[in-house]
């Protein structure tokens, strides 16, 4: 199901055009034209904008069925409120693969040190093989990304398109600590895993 979004921008006469894109993810553009002409990483507009563009549990939902191959479904039996916590609450949202490539450096380096509880390599391979034969839980590589977001020192919040990088923090954060609240993560040793993670 295509989902259809409409952004409107200003252009240098001040005066105001709307432009339509298919909501699809695979295919959208990096950045998003915003009030002024600023651009913003697709991840960080969508991220702000998706609850008005919910679709209905009537057929595939974008960043249900667009995660990439190296992450975990998930699993069908969720509740559609919990679905729609999920997606309004950004969980499913994976950032470009330059800045997750960034941040898993940025936990590689800094974070795991301070406390190595994961299989660094085969976290690596999985997310650059990028296949179904190996996954990597959503909850666990959001924790990740918050852990690197936590430990970089060279990322700018400008990039992400947030103003500060507390609101990057929290909003990483927030995306682990929704899919800890509706359970959907079933392996114990990853719950453990993502939440010693947040305590970074």
């Amino acid at each position: 199901m295509n989902m259809v979004a409409t952004v409107n921008w200003w252009h240098s006469n001040r005066t105001m055009d709307s432009v339509s894109f298919s909501f699809q993810p695979k295919k959208m553009r990096a950045h998003i034209p915003t009030a002024g002409g600023a651009l913003i990483p697709k991840h960080a507009w969508i991220h702000a904008n998706y609850a008005q563009y919910f679709p209905p549990r009537n057929g595939p939902i974008p960043y249900l069925t667009d995660l990439p191959s190296y992450i975990q479904k998930l699993p069908e039996s969720l509740p559609d409120d919990a679905v729609k916590s999920l997606l309004i609450n950004g969980a499913c949202i994976i950032p470009e693969t330059e800045i997750h490539d960034h941040l898993l450096h940025s936990y590689v380096n800094h974070a795991y040190w301070d406390m190595p509880l994961l299989d660094v390599n085969r976290l690596r391979m999985c997310v650059h093989t990028n296949t179904e034969d190996n996954q990597v839980s959503l909850l666990l590589f959001q924790a990740v990304m918050f852990a690197g977001a936590c430990s970089t020192d060279s990322l700018q919040p400008s990039q992400l398109g947030f103003a500060t990088m507390r609101e990057v923090r929290e909003v990483f954060y927030n995306r682990v600590k929704i899919l800890y609240e509706i359970d959907y993560e079933r392996d114990i040793i990853c719950v453990i895993q993502s939440l010693l993670l947040m305590t970074l």
